[in-house]
């Protein structure tokens, strides 16, 4: 596999690549490749390596632990760049979506506030994924920034039953905090979004995510006041 080839499908196509269920996987035995996609995350560790790789290396990270429910490394728990901040990320991601551990938003969330360089990759992730702007080697994103598309990820993603309540738990605990400091009106849609968690208010069954819901919704129509 080259490193590249991770990121040539869209991210429906990875995520049917690397399932184990089928449907939706698109191969009868993913095992082979879930063990070479293990194996190879480790050579990709390098300061040398380029942009291109080290995306490549979050998102098998992502993938391997989505479908295994285990961390591709050891060493993931070491977040001491942006590279091992971005790999660590998308690692957690995919176990809270495979795993549903309310523990697990909670122990992201809390490491998200100790570690800067953690918390600069949560900021930059959704922007970038959703295409509010071009991913760069630096990390960045621009001063001045409309989360449309990111909003619109988002919603889509809280409206959904596909995301458990762990992971609802991490949108509504971590990231739109962050996302709505940097853009109050979350992409012109804040009035969507009230509504998406008006929703998941009412289908959660972890009380953390439904009293955090509130929260935000009040926080939101006070900047609409």
């Amino acid at each position: 596999m080259r490193p590249t080839a991770a990121v040539a499908l869209n991210e429906d196509g990875k995520s049917s690549l690397f399932a184990t269920d089928s449907p939706p996987g698109l191969l009868e035995n993913p095992s082979p490749l879930i063990r070479a996609a293990t194996k190879l995350t480790p050579r990709l560790t390098s300061k040398g390596y380029s942009f291109n790789t080290i995306i490549t290396k979050a998102v098998i990270g992502h993938h391997v632990s989505m479908a295994t429910g285990q961390l591709v490394t050891d060493s993931l728990s070491d977040v001491v760049d942006r590279q091992a901040a971005l790999t660590y990320r998308s690692s957690m991601m995919g176990l809270m979506i495979k795993s549903n551990d309310a523990d697990l938003a909670d122990s992201y969330h809390q490491k998200v506030q100790e570690t800067p360089v953690l918390k600069t990759i949560e900021e930059w992730a959704f922007p970038t994924y959703a295409r509010d702007t071009r991913p760069n080697p630096d990390f960045t994103l621009p001063r001045s920034l409309l989360l449309r598309n990111t909003a619109a990820e988002i919603i889509r993603e809280i409206n959904s039953d596909d995301y458990n309540d762990a992971y609802a738990r991490y949108l509504v605990f971590t990231y739109l905090p962050i996302a709505l400091k940097r853009d109050p009106t979350f992409g012109l849609r804040a009035d969507d979004l009230i509504s998406a968690l008006l929703s998941r208010t009412e289908r959660s069954k972890d009380p953390a995510v439904r009293s955090t819901c509130r929260k935000l919704i009040r926080q939101l129509r006070n900047i609409k006041r």
